[in-house]
């Protein structure tokens, strides 16, 4: 897995933890949201007995931190869009993985597309959904990401 991989995959999993406390919208700024990263993270790099390689490298944690910063940052922009794009599934109806994945997603293809081309940042969402969601939560993150691409092309 490269650095970027590895970061996505930081950042899905500390978004997915955002999303299935269920409390809104967190507070960039709050020191309770800067507690909690922290510990998510000595938690998620601890070597412990299932995991003995359990490390991060900095340029890891920090593209996954760039992504975590950016999605509550954006975080009503994005759902907003979410809930537009996938009309049958808005975000409360939809499980923490797929939201998680969209969310990742759409921030890449909004916020960084100088950085991540278009076909990177969906098929890292959908991998991210191959690896942790549901047997359709890959073709529906692929759908929904693909059509948001179209729109913001045209």
């Amino acid at each position: 897995m490269d650095e970027r991989q590895s970061g996505r995959e930081f950042a899905f999993k500390y978004i997915y933890h955002l999303l299935a406390k269920g409390q809104g919208i967190p507070q960039l700024e709050s020191e309770a949201l800067s507690d909690d990263l922290n510990d998510f993270l000595t938690s998620y790099t601890s070597p412990d007995k299932e995991h003995p390689e359990n490390t991060m490298s900095i340029e890891s944690l920090n593209f996954g931190k760039k992504i975590i910063h950016g999605v509550i940052t954006h975080w009503k922009e994005i759902e907003t869009k979410i809930n537009l794009l996938s009309s049958k599934r808005n975000m409360i109806k939809m499980g923490p993985v797929d939201a998680a994945c969209l969310m990742i997603g759409v921030f890449e293809l909004l916020h960084r597309s100088g950085e991540t081309p278009f076909k990177v940042a969906i098929n890292e969402a959908v991998n991210l959904a191959k690896k942790f969601g549901g047997n359709e939560s890959y073709s529906f993150i692929n759908g929904v990401l693909d059509n948001f691409s179209k729109s913001l092309q045209s």
